[in-house]
C-alpha cells in the first residue's frame, strides 16, 4: 500500500485538492471584500467631502449676511434717491445706482423698475426690460406679500438664487415704494459656494455636481456646473420635497449619493430651495481591480494544475484504469490475465495474489465437492447385522429393520411372506398351495 499511501499524501495532490476545495469560497471572499470595502472607502471620500462643502457653505452663508445687510442700507438709499426725483430721469437713475453699486461691493449689479402690475419697466439688464412677472408664482407671491406689509422701510432679502442664464447665485432686494407705486429690486451676483470647483477633480472615480432646486409645487433643478436644467425622476423629487438630508440610487455602474447642503424658504411664500450636493461613485474601476484579482488567481491555480498534470496522469493511466479493471475481475470471480504488467508495484502484487488465492480457493472447492460425494455414499450403505438384520444407527442403537426405515424415510410396512418362508415355516400349506399352480 506504499504507492497509494504516496499517492494520498503526495504533496501536490494533497495542495491541488485544497486549492480545489477552497478555490470557488476564496473567489467569493475576494470579490465581496474588494467590492464592500471599496464601495466603504467611496462611501467614506464621500461623507468627507460632504461635510468640507457644508463647513465652507457655512462660512458662505456668513459672509452673504454681512453683505445683504450693506445691500439693505444702499437699498434704502438708492430707494430714497428714487422717490425724491434726484435724477431727471430713470436711465440716469439706473446707470449711477449700477456704478455705485458695483464700486461699493465689488461685484456685478442690476437695478429693476417694476410697476404695479409687475411689469419691468425700466431695468439695466436690458432683455428684461418689459418683462411680465406675474407669470412667475413666486414673484406674484412675494409682491403680493411685501405690499400687504403697508411698510415702506420694508426690504425682503432673497438669498441664494440661481439664475440659470448667467449661470450664477444672486442676492436680491425687494421692496415697494408707495409713494410712487412702484417696486425696486436689486440683485448683485455672488460667488457661492467658489470652493466646490476645486473639489470636482478629488478622484477620477468620483464625479461631483452641484444641484439647485427650488419651486413652489413643483421643483426645477439645474446642475450649476454647467447652467443645465436636470430631469429628475418621481422618488428623487419626493426625496427633495422632503426633510429627509440624504438620497441614495444604487445601480451596476453607478452609485449617487444626494446631500442636501442647505434647504431654505423665501419668505413666506410656500417656495422651497436647496443646494443639493451629489456624489456620483463610479464602479468600472472597481470591477476592473476584481476582474484582476480573479485572473491571478486563475492564472496561479492554472500554473498549480499544469505542475501536478502529469502525476495526475500517470496515476490515471496506472493506477485507476489497472485498477479498476481488476475490481471488475474480481466482482466477476474471473482470473487476472497472465502477462498484465502493472507499474504500480500494489497493483502487482494484488492481482497475483489474487490469482494465487483464487487458485487455492477453488482447489479447495474441488476437494470439498469430492468429500461430499464420499459423504452422500458413505451415507448409502447401512450397517446391519447378518445374523438378525438389525440396523446400527448413528446413536449407536440397533433397530429393526423396519423400526429404522420408518424413522428414517417415514415408511410404513405391511407384513408376507415369501415362498420360501412359508415352505420352512408351513409346509403342509405350501405344498397345497403350491401344487395347486
Amino acid at each position: 500500500m506504499q504507492t497509494i499511501f504516496k499517492l494520498l499524501t503526495n504533496k501536490q495532490i494533497k495542495l491541488t485538492i485544497v486549492i480545489s476545495i477552497l478555490f470557488f469560497l476564496i473567489l467569493s471572499v475576494t470579490v465581496y471584500s474588494i467590492y464592500f470595502y471599496s464601495i466603504m472607502h467611496y462611501k467614506s471620500i464621500a461623507n468627507n467631502l460632504f461635510q468640507i462643502t457644508k463647513y465652507y457653505l457655512q462660512i458662505e452663508h456668513k459672509r452673504a449676511e454681512n453683505l445683504t445687510q450693506k445691500l439693505t442700507q444702499k437699498h434704502n438709499e438708492l430707494a430714497y434717491l428714487l422717490i425724491n426725483k434726484t435724477f431727471s430721469d430713470t436711465d440716469s437713475f439706473l446707470k449711477a445706482a449700477k456704478k455705485e453699486l458695483e464700486y461699493t461691493f465689488g461685484r456685478g449689479a442690476d437695478i429693476a423698475i417694476i410697476n404695479n402690475n409687475l411689469i419691468i419697466t425700466d431695468t439695466t439688464f436690458k432683455s428684461e426690460k418689459g418683462l411680465d412677472l406675474k407669470q412667475f408664482e413666486d414673484a406674484a407671491k412675494l409682491a403680493k406679500e411685501i405690499k400687504g406689509k403697508k411698510d415702506p422701510s420694508y426690504v425682503d432679502i432673497t438669498f441664494p438664487v440661481y439664475t440659470p442664464a448667467s449661470n450664477s447665485f444672486k442676492i436680491y432686494t425687494f421692496s415697494y415704494l408707495p409713494e410712487v407705486d412702484n417696486f425696486l429690486q436689486i440683485g448683485i451676483s455672488f460667488d457661492y459656494l467658489k470652493v466646490f470647483s476645486g473639489l470636482t477633480n478629488y478622484d477620477n472615480d468620483i464625479k461631483l455636481s452641484l444641484l439647485y432646486a427650488g419651486g413652489g409645487d413643483y421643483l426645477d433643478v439645474f446642475d450649476v456646473a454647467n447652467g443645465k436644467k436636470v430631469i429628475i425622476d418621481k422618488k428623487l423629487e419626493t426625496y427633495l420635497m422632503s426633510d429627509k438630508n440624504e438620497f441614495v440610487t444604487d445601480t451596476f455602474f453607478l452609485k449617487s449619493i444626494y446631500y442636501k447642503i442647505s434647504q431654505f424658504n423665501y419668505g413666506n411664500i410656500k417656495m422651497t430651495g436647496n443646494i443639493i450636493l451629489k456624489i456620483s461613485i463610479f464602479k468600472k474601476s472597481i470591477y476592473k481591480f476584481i476582474l484582476i484579482i480573479l485572473a491571478l488567481e486563475i492564472l496561479i491555480f492554472t500554473l498549480l494544475f499544469l505542475g501536478i498534470r502529469d502525476t495526475y496522469k500517470f496515476y490515471g493511466l496506472y493506477f485507476f484504469r489497472p485498477f479498476k479493471h481488476i475490481l471488475t475481475k474480481i466482482r466477476k470471480g474471473e482470473f487476472i490475465q497472465e502477462g498484465e504488467s502493472y507499474k504500480v508495484k500494489e497493483l502487482y502484487y494484488l492481482s497475483k495474489n489474487y490469482n494465487k488465492i483464487l487458485s487455492e480457493l477453488l482447489a479447495k472447492q474441488n476437494e470439498l465437492k469430492q468429500a461430499m460425494d464420499e459423504i452422500k455414499t458413505l451415507k448409502e450403505l447401512l450397517p446391519i447385522c447378518s445374523s438378525c438384520k438389525k440396523i446400527r444407527t448413528e446413536n449407536n442403537d440397533w433397530e429393526h429393520i423396519e423400526t429404522y426405515l420408518a424413522k428414517s424415510h417415514n415408511l410404513d410396512f405391511t407384513h408376507s411372506l415369501c415362498p420360501e418362508c412359508i415352505k420352512k415355516l408351513y409346509p403342509e400349506v405350501a405344498e397345497k398351495m403350491f401344487n395347486k399352480k
